[in-house]
């Protein structure tokens, strides 16, 4: 789950696309999710949260995601400082019950510090309306 809404969180304030409500649409989906899942284990989490608030994804890991989707030819927004700012404001929607659930937590962002080599971003080119491309881990 932490992946999926990290990508989407990254899409909504990193990458230099036109935006589409999908991304928004994800993190709400999710995030809703994670309050019933939440509610159901008695997991405590924020009703409300503030933007601003300290977030378990550090400025380091985000800007080795944007170094490595730059490398990859993913267009990335000019202004870095403002990206971090709104992905932030976007994490901290999920970000306290994801990281006090371990069974929704595995992201690159947060699982080792890095993001990992085999994380997929492709550089053979992914189309260009799949900025995230999924790769299939079953073989």
């Amino acid at each position: 789950m932490a992946r999926v809404l990290d990508a989407a969180a990254l899409r909504c304030a990193v990458l230099d696309v036109p935006m589409t409500p999908d991304p928004q649409l994800c993190i709400r989906s999710g995030w809703l999710a994670l309050q019933a899942h939440g509610d159901y284990f008695k997991i405590p989490y924020p009703k409300e949260s503030t933007v601003g608030e300290i977030i378990a994804v550090t400025r380091a890991q985000f800007n080795s995601v944007v170094r490595r989707l730059r490398r990859a030819g993913v267009p990335v927004v000019d202004d870095l400082d403002q990206a971090w700012l709104d992905f932030a404001g976007w994490r901290v929607n999920y970000d306290v019950i994801i990281s006090r659930n371990s069974t929704a937590s595995s992201s690159p962002l947060t699982s080792t510090g890095t993001p990992p080599a085999t994380w997929p971003i492709s550089t053979t080119g992914p189309p260009p309306t799949s900025p995230f491309p999924m790769t299939d881990h079953s073989n």
